[in-house]
């Protein structure tokens, strides 16, 4: 049964190239030169949607809007109810679970075995974004781009704690990386703040899966809002922050053939029998390579 496409947004964004939907694999390969890593101090991430028209939006807000009983309660009691239940439950399941004070590291578990949370997935990968975006486009789909670096600099403006202590060079490469207690420190200041703001996280413990997609989240701070109200809390940019890359519907083919000749498929992504046996539903875009060769 196909999903019904969600209402268009009103935020503002640059559409890429010219306005116009990618139509090939050469197009696309342009595109992706824009968002090199580092490219002047910017740290691009990317989110693949199946279609352009879906807004940028949490898997919470969409449960809540599809709940007219959830979509009562005061989202900040919701959270709380579902981590509760969670922590209260999760250690039936063989997994190593964070301590009760790690919020941030709860929301990455539950959001990695499909809970609906405030983290909205995005990945350091160009083409893992663009596979997702394609895998099960019934038409035009999109890939956003959001410049991770502004995130981090603007959010820190609205909340000054979220600042790394660092107070030397050497200090701050310390922090550059991340020990558990600079985890932590920023899971409570992020967990008792409600000041909108866009700021990017992860889990101290990556999973293999996490871990082979270059995933990372944007942690939307007033969940009493939606992800894209969050967003335009942030000062403006100089440059466009947040960008969308529409592909057409009969360029996907032709883009999950040359994803495939780079190992990028559902195989990859999801390791195990499930994510092999689900990546032969994108093969079907190209057949021939079906077919046994000696």
């Amino acid at each position: 049964m196909r999903r019904k496409k969600r209402p268009d947004h009103d935020m503002t964004v640059k559409l890429l190239p010219d306005k116009k939907p990618v139509e090939t694999w050469g197009e696309l390969m342009e595109l992706y030169g824009r968002y090199q890593p580092r490219i002047k101090g910017r740290l691009w991430v990317f989110r693949g949607q199946g279609s352009s028209l879906w807004k940028l939006e949490t898997a919470l807000e969409r449960r809540i809007r599809h709940h007219a009983k959830a979509a009562a309660m005061e989202r900040h009691e919701l959270e709380g109810t579902l981590v509760r239940e969670f922590q209260r439950k999760a250690h039936l399941y063989p997994t190593r679970l964070p301590r009760d004070s790690e919020l941030v590291e709860w929301l990455a578990l539950m959001r990695h075995h499909g809970a609906p949370t405030r983290l909205l997935d995005w990945t350091y990968s160009f083409f893992v974004a663009v596979y997702f975006a394609c895998e099960n486009a019934d038409d035009e789909c999109a890939v956003w781009a959001l410049d991770s670096t502004w995130c981090r600099v603007e959010s820190e403006q609205l909340l000054p704690e979220l600042k790394s202590k660092a107070t030397s060079p050497i200090h701050a490469c310390e922090y550059a990386r991340r020990s558990r207690r600079e985890y932590n420190r920023l899971s409570r200041i992020l967990g008792f703040s409600t000041k909108a703001l866009a700021y990017p996280v992860n889990a101290f413990y990556m999973n293999e899966r996490l871990t082979i997609q270059q995933g990372v989240f944007i942690w939307p701070g007033n969940i009493a809002q939606g992800f894209e109200m969050n967003l335009a809390a942030l000062k403006p940019a100089a440059h466009d922050p947040v960008q969308k890359i529409r592909i057409a519907r009969g360029a996907v083919d032709e883009i999950l053939k040359e994803l495939h000749r780079m190992n990028m498929s559902r195989a990859t992504l999801y390791p195990g029998l499930d994510g092999f046996a689900s990546s032969l539903n994108t093969r079907m875009a190209f057949p021939e390579t079906l077919e046994y060769r000696q």
